[in-house]
């Protein structure tokens, strides 16, 4: 019921911790991605160090909406270049 009061509703909280949970499954693919490749997703290099020192401790909580977006977007474009 406090999530209704605050505009949140159980199938947004359930959607982000799912987009968490795959960028976690995911996350060799962006620990072994170089800056150069990280770029094509819009994520530039400082930030994309980050990101990787996020993956390593398994902390997601600092990275904002885009950049997981991001990250997703990622993923399913790798995951729709291997399936070919």
């Amino acid at each position: 019921m406090r999530a209704e009061v605050l505009g949140v509703d159980e199938e947004d909280y359930t959607h982000y911790d799912n987009a968490d949970r795959l960028i976690m499954q995911n996350r060799k693919l962006f620990l072994e991605m170089r800056p150069r490749d990280a770029a094509r997703f819009g994520l530039m290099k400082q930030p994309f160090w980050n990101i990787k020192k996020s993956l390593r401790d398994g902390d997601l909580s600092k990275l904002k909406q885009k950049t997981k977006k991001k990250l997703l977007e990622a993923i399913k474009s790798h995951a729709s270049y291997h399936v070919q």
